[in-house]
């Protein structure tokens, strides 16, 4: 039993700069608390109508979309579900244990019931499986027939990027049920690696790890022990997965850096690793949270796509806009608190203007306003996570890149109509400084004599002209240092001085077809594609195509 306090005995440590974590529901009117200091942590208890009772809002984060907000808002429905929404404290060490023996039983429910106890006796902090969601807790829930063993599985969304689909999560506690293959399924990074081939043979023979073993006949006389094997085998390949993919290391590093629960994370619950953030910060500082619908829908933009120039191009550099999104947040002070909502003037929608006080963005039928001097909650997070990533992009990748994916992951909350942080002219706000801003960029390399040839979202592909040829030797890196520098002073003098460009590429011979249609030779010599998956019926796969029909062109050109 934790120790109980009494608010401002934890408002207290909140202002010597601890960090809250709730835990799960209030239970017999208590919640329970988790403070981080440092690398200390420690639980407590609050009394949750004392809590209640002594919230005192510093400032309202309203719905963005309306009109005229509430001055204030309650920031949950009532008492009894006020904690619903902050998740379980997540995990702070790593074991995988358990003994391994056979047992003889009678029924398929004998054996889940034997399966469920040998679990909940020997607590492994990690139960892995592969599709284990979909496939086989689905078997387990189904042949469960005592409810001492069905309550232990809970229905969630499993959908992946093109289908949404739903399966179980075996939810013991002390033991967090992890399946690999949805969060690789999910994570844009893991998808290009593995080239969309999730089986359990493709990933294991990428990896190297185990092979996996064929299946028996079904249709001849079952032999037990092959059928054992096959299925141990089973088992181990994807324990072998989690831990040589660093996944054993990525999810709970995402699960601390956005305080939300291994399940959704392990899910690849964006929209979940954005509000939990959002709410433990706001609930950390004592502001309240609007959670109702906002009205109406509003359509929006995304990142600007340019026109490539088509053909062969050599000597092709490729500069990117630093964490451009969540930069953009930072700099133009874009939050649903922050917010006001204009009558629509004679812009046009997505126009980007400013003055000494403030930035606006013209939406559909209204225009959205932010004050260029102050401070918000979610410049204040985003801020932290860019300065963390920052500072251990090179010592921890791994929590660098899950720094990146909660940041991110707060913009996409804002332009989601089913996240409870939805603010559609933040968001219209954010994606139209962001095609602003690389409007400028190519404007800048023109200006200073390069030629862009493409341009995606945040970045952008140029290649030398005579400039390059006359005042840097041919050297197009050079000249596009240089035009970087004068990018900078640009920026400088705009409401957006944190964008930062990078030179992230210099490519020796590339190929554009189309818009997100493209090869091109690396620095390292390695011929890299972007191409679309529909054209994979065809007999001859698209990087066929492009490797027979322009890498000679390329070399030879």
């Amino acid at each position: 039993m934790y120790v109980c306090i009494t608010y401002e005995q934890l408002k207290q440590k909140v202002s010597k700069g601890a960090r809250i974590r709730w835990c799960g529901q209030a239970k017999g009117g208590r919640i329970v608390v988790q403070i981080f200091k440092g690398d200390i942590s420690s639980f407590f208890q609050v009394e949750v109508d004392e809590l209640v009772a002594n919230w005192k809002s510093y400032g309202v984060l309203r719905n963005g979309g309306a009109r005229k907000p509430l001055a204030d808002v309650g920031y949950v429905p009532s008492k009894t579900d006020s904690f619903v929404t902050y998740r379980n404290a997540t995990v702070l060490g790593i074991n995988i244990s358990g003994d391994c023996t056979i047992e003889s039983v009678r029924s398929q429910a004998e054996l889940v019931s034997a399966f469920m106890d040998q679990i909940i006796a020997h607590q492994p902090l990690w139960l892995v499986g592969w599709n284990c969601y979909a496939f086989d807790n689905t078997c387990l829930s189904y042949n469960a027939i005592s409810t001492d063993y069905t309550a232990y599985f809970r229905k969630v969304k499993i959908s992946t990027a093109s289908v949404v689909d739903y399966g179980y999560i075996m939810d013991i506690p002390g033991v967090y049920n992890v399946d690999p293959l949805i969060y690789m399924q999910r994570s844009p990074p893991l998808m290009k690696k593995y080239n969309k081939d999730f089986s359990l043979y493709g990933v294991a023979k990428k990896l190297g790890v185990t092979a996996k073993t064929e299946m028996p006949d079904l249709y001849a006389d079952l032999k037990p022990l092959e059928i054992l094997d096959y299925n141990m085998n089973d088992a181990l390949i994807p324990v072998e997965i989690w831990l040589k993919t660093g996944l054993v290391q990525e999810i709970p590093s995402l699960a601390l850096t956005s305080c939300c629960h291994v399940y959704d994370c392990c899910r690849y619950m964006t929209s979940v690793t954005a509000r939990c953030p959002l709410s433990a910060e706001a609930m950390a500082i004592g502001m309240r949270i609007d959670w109702s619908e906002c009205e109406p829908v509003l359509e929006y933009r995304g990142g600007k796509v340019l026109e490539p120039v088509r053909g062969v191009h050599k000597d092709v550099v490729v500069c990117d806009f630093s964490s451009m999104y969540p930069t953009i947040m930072i700099d133009a002070n874009i939050s649903p608190e922050t917010l006001d909502v204009l009558d629509a003037d004679d812009h046009e929608y997505g126009d980007v203007w400013y003055d000494s006080t403030y930035t606006y963005v013209r939406a559909e039928s209204s225009v959205a306003r932010f004050p260029r001097v102050g401070d918000n909650m979610i410049r204040r997070l985003l801020l932290k996570y860019v300065k963390l990533r920052a500072a251990h992009k090179r010592d921890n990748p791994t929590y660098a890149g899950t720094l990146k994916v909660v940041a991110n992951s707060i913009y996409g909350s804002t332009g989601h109509e089913n996240s409870p942080m939805y603010s559609p002219l933040c968001a219209i706000a954010t994606t139209a400084i962001g095609r602003w801003c690389l409007d400028l960029a190519c404007k800048t390399f023109e200006d200073y004599g390069m030629r862009i040839v493409y341009g995606d979202t945040d970045s952008c592909m140029a290649k030398g002209t005579y400039v390059t040829q006359s005042a840097y030797g041919g050297d197009a890196v050079a000249h596009a240092k240089h035009i970087l520098v004068k990018l900078k002073e640009r920026l400088n003098d705009t409401p957006f001085s944190g964008m930062n460009t990078e030179l992230e590429e210099f490519r020796e011979r590339m190929v554009l077809l189309d818009k997100k249609k493209y090869c091109y030779v690396s620095e390292k010599g390695t011929v890299e594609y972007k191409a679309i998956p529909s054209l994979a019926m065809y007999q001859m796969s698209y990087h066929d195509v492009l490797k027979e029909t322009f890498l000679p062109v390329m070399y030879l050109w």
